[in-house]
């Protein structure tokens, strides 16, 4: 090539050269240095956002077994329980507040389906 064998193009390539790798090398390590924050600030967001959501799972596992362990004391679960009755034609007795849309202390009325009573 000519343009190596003037002085002018021979310091040209030299000088870029001497900028390109030390510019490299810094975008390399600035690169790599970038990254690994970026992925330890995600890290820590989603540990710190999953142990928001356990203790929002937590607090309504609680809510539900509040609610299931009220509605275990209701007289009709109970002697239908020391009776022995269950199964798909089990009916449980309800008082009569819940049957006219009144509601057992602390259960909600789509919940009586998922217990399994028959309103």
């Amino acid at each position: 090539m000519a343009i190596f064998n003037t002085l002018r193009g021979k310091l040209t390539a030299s000088f870029l050269l001497m900028a390109l790798i030390p510019l490299g090398i810094i975008s390399g390590a600035s690169y790599y240095r970038a990254k690994a924050s970026l992925e330890s600030t995600t890290e820590t967001m989603l540990d710190n956002s999953s142990e928001g959501v356990i203790g929002k799972v937590d607090l309504m596992i609680a809510s539900r077994v509040r609610e299931v362990a009220m509605l275990a004391q209701a007289p009709g679960v109970a002697a239908s329980l020391e009776s022995g009755r269950s199964g798909e034609g089990a009916r449980l007795p309800l008082p009569r507040a819940f049957l006219a849309g009144g509601d057992l202390p602390g259960v909600r009325r789509q919940d009586s389906r998922i217990a399994g009573l028959r309103v």
